[in-house]
């Protein structure tokens, strides 16, 4: 509830506020050692629902609206997402394939709670579907509230 006095009082704190904690949050995934990507993943991704939450009164934009125009969107988007062919799908790619960028120095790390916690552990099941549930249900929400209604 503390949130909600200074949300209500100013538009652009109730758009930005949200992205710039998660966005923290994010930051620090990884930076305590390897488990700290977990753990602050679930951290981040319960603070985002607890955001959305505190912030979806006040932005309009939130709020769910169905028409046809957004449906047949949504499907076209799909559609186009879907069909791409592999090497068109990440931004480094993308920007590779145009000759824009030059190769990663180090490969990525890989997200696999399996091999930090156990294979077939509790714990890495929870962490795959925080991580699904996160990516699907948090972050959209939280990154078209900002670039769209603030940016």
């Amino acid at each position: 509830m503390f949130l909600r006095r200074p949300f209500a009082a100013s538009p652009p704190l109730v758009r930005v506020a949200p992205f710039v904690i998660f966005l923290g949050l994010t930051f620090c995934q990884g930076r305590f050692g390897e488990a700290s990507r977990y753990w602050f993943y679930l951290a981040k991704t319960l603070a985002g629902v607890w955001l959305i939450w505190e912030m979806r009164p006040f932005v309009s934009e939130m709020r769910w609206a169905l028409s046809w125009e957004a449906v047949a969107v949504g499907v076209g988007v799909f559609v186009l997402w879907a069909g791409l062919p592999g090497e068109w799908t990440t931004q480094n790619s993308l920007w590779a394939k145009l000759g824009l960028s030059h190769p990663p120095a180090t490969a990525a790390r890989l997200w696999n709670p399996f091999a930090q916690f156990g294979s077939g552990s509790t714990l890495a099941w929870l962490m795959t579907g925080v991580r699904i549930a996160g990516s699907t249900l948090v972050v959209p929400p939280l990154e078209e509230v900002f670039y769209r209604s603030c940016l």
